[in-house]
């Protein structure tokens, strides 16, 4: 168990979220095809910007 020192409390409460967070996203899976990024040249969105 942490304990804070000083004023880091709210980073231990941060990871915390962040660990269960981690595990809710892990225990869903991963998706069969992740979408591609909106300004991918594999993005399927019509308008989307693909300069560098």
């Amino acid at each position: 168990e942490a304990s804070p020192s000083g004023d880091n409390a709210f980073k231990i409460e941060l990871a915390r979220r962040i660990v269960v967070r981690a595990l809710i996203s892990a225990l869903s899976g991963t998706p069969e095809r992740l979408p591609a990024l909106p300004a991918s040249p594999f993005s399927n969105i019509p308008g989307a910007r693909h300069v560098a």
